[in-house]
Order: structure tokens, then C-alpha cells, then sequence
């Protein structure tokens, strides 16, 4: 049964508060996550349990539940479909959207980048999951702190990513060409790794080894031109902007995909690849 835990918002980034407000939109435009990388997952999460003996996940920072609803679906046809689920999420229109899926879990809100904002004791989780949210955990140390408060001990945290490829020339162009120039430089982004450079400081004290797994073309997503520009439209760095700003945006990118010999404006797919993280809580 889908619920709400009702706790203050401590601290969010400035341009999530302010760049994740059309759920609907961010919903329709964003990828999908690979099969093989949530069964990952759900078997690191269900490792040495038994049904008798459920463990807990906790999503921080679920979004609209695009991650969430293959979770849940993964776990109801697992060896332990008692598996306990927890959705975080601070933005309160993309609470409201994920609520209304009805989806078999229970939701509360409060940041993950505030030691105790979180509204979840201690030592209750099994498994946490971040998908595509982590990079927004502002001030990194802090969160590394609240998910290991968060977790029981010898419990595993598992960070998500999908990531447009690269290795495709004219998607490596409209990063190049466009993308970038959107971001400010202290702007939260996965590719900037500061991260990972955080989390450095945190290994053998109370992290274990960060595993890595790659997923290559991990999700395909269709509609030509109008589905590239959708994506874009969807970035948080372009959600907050004034409405004359985002059709400038809009415009810009409609004017470089006409421009691009090599892109089908038509029938053009985008193609992501996704990147897996996961560690172990040192006991």
C-alpha cells in the first residue's frame, strides 16, 4: 500500500528545486533502465534472506518511479516477493506522481544530503538504491554519512546511471555542441565525477570497494527530432529557466538537428548506455 511519511524538507540544490517541476514531462522523456542491471540489484538486495526474513529497500531520490516500477516488478516475481520498499523523494510534485502510480510500497520524503534528513531510522535498510539521483546529494560527504546511517551494517549501496553514448557521432557532438554549454560549472552532473572523488575518502573507513558494471545500449529510445528535443527540454539546467529562455533552448537545438546530416529528424533513435555502482557498508 502506497503511503507518505510526512517530514520536513531540509536541503535540496537550488536547481532541482527549481528544475524538476513538470513530473509528466520528465516521466515521458527520460530512458528506461537495462532488465539485466535491476535483477543485479534485486540479488544483491536478496543475498543470504529468506522469505521468512524479508530484507529492505530504500530509493533515494525516486523521481516520477521509472526505476521504482521495474524494481517492484523485478521483486514480485523474486524468490522473496516479501521484500520490503521504500521510495524517497523530495520533490513534491514528482512525490504526487510517484504516489499515484499505487505502486506496493511505502514513500517519505526529506534530502539524503543532510546527515537525519532522511525520514527513515537508522539501520533500516538492506539495500539503497540511487538511480539517476546521487549526483544531486549536495554536499556528497554528508550523504555518504546519511545512507550509512541509513543502512544496517554490512548493507550495500547501489548507484545508477543512464548516460547518453557517446561513441555515436552526433550524440558526442550535441553534448559537445549544446549540452555542455546549458551547465554551469558547479552544476550537479553525473559525468563530473566529483562524486567519485568524495567517495575516495570514505573507502576502507566505512565504504568497501566500488564495483562497476557497464551496460552497453542499454535502452533505445525512438521519436526522432521531436523526442531529442523533448530530452533536452527535460534537463533540470533548462526546466528552471524563464519560458523566453527555454524557447531559445528549444529553438537552438531544432536548429542544429536540421542542420545535421547524419541525424534522421524523422525515424533518429538515442542511444544510452548505463552504468552501475556498488559498494559494501563496513560494519
Amino acid at each position: 500500500m502506497a503511503g507518505l511519511s510526512v517530514c520536513t524538507i531540509r536541503s535540496v540544490h537550488k536547481v532541482a528545486a527549481s528544475g524538476f517541476a513538470d513530473a509528466e514531462h520528465y516521466d515521458s522523456t527520460r530512458p528506461s533502465y537495462p532488465a539485466a542491471a535491476v535483477e543485479k540489484i534485486i540479488s544483491l538486495t536478496q543475498k543470504n534472506r529468506t522469505v521468512d526474513d524479508p530484507p529492505t529497500i530504500v530509493e533515494l531520490g525516486a523521481g516520477t518511479g521509472l526505476f521504482t516500477k521495474l524494481a517492484t516488478t523485478s521483486i514480485s516475481t523474486s524468490p522473496i516477493p516479501t521484500t520490503t520498499y521504500i521510495a524517497n523523494e523530495i520533490s513534491p510534485p514528482f512525490l504526487n506522481f510517484l504516489q499515484n502510480l499505487n505502486l506496493p510500497l511505502t514513500t517519505c520524503t526529506g534530502s539524503a544530503s543532510q546527515i537525519g534528513g532522511v525520514d527513515v531510522p537508522d539501520n533500516t535498510a538492506d539495500l539503497i538504491i540511487c538511480a539517476q539521483s546521487f549526483h544531486w546529494f549536495i554536499p556528497y560527504p554528508a550523504a555518504y554519512m546519511e545512507i550509512r546511517r541509513i543502512l544496517k551494517p554490512g548493507g550495500m549501496l547501489c548507484l545508477l546511471w543512464n548516460e547518453r553514448d557517446e561513441s555515436i557521432n552526433w550524440q558526442k557532438h550535441l553534448e559537445e555542441e549544446i549540452i555542455n554549454h546549458l551547465y554551469k560549472e558547479d552544476d550537479p552532473r553525473q559525468q563530473s565525477k566529483k562524486w567519485n572523488e568524495s567517495f575516495e575518502h570514505f573507502l576502507g573507513n566505512y565504504y568497501g570497494n566500488l564495483h562497476n558494471i557497464n551496460y552497453e545500449r542499454s535502452f533505445i529510445h525512438a521519436g526522432g527530432a521531436e523526442m531529442i528535443v523533448g530530452r533536452i527540454m527535460s534537463l533540470s539546467v533548462v526546466s528552471r529557466l524563464p519560458d523566453s529562455e527555454k524557447i531559445e533552448v528549444e529553438n537552438r537545438v531544432k536548429e542544429w538537428l536540421k542542420n545535421r546530416e547524419d541525424v534522421d529528424l524523422e525515424n533518429e533513435e538515442m542511444i544510452y548506455r548505463t552504468e552501475l555502482y556498488y559498494t559494501q557498508v563496513i560494519a
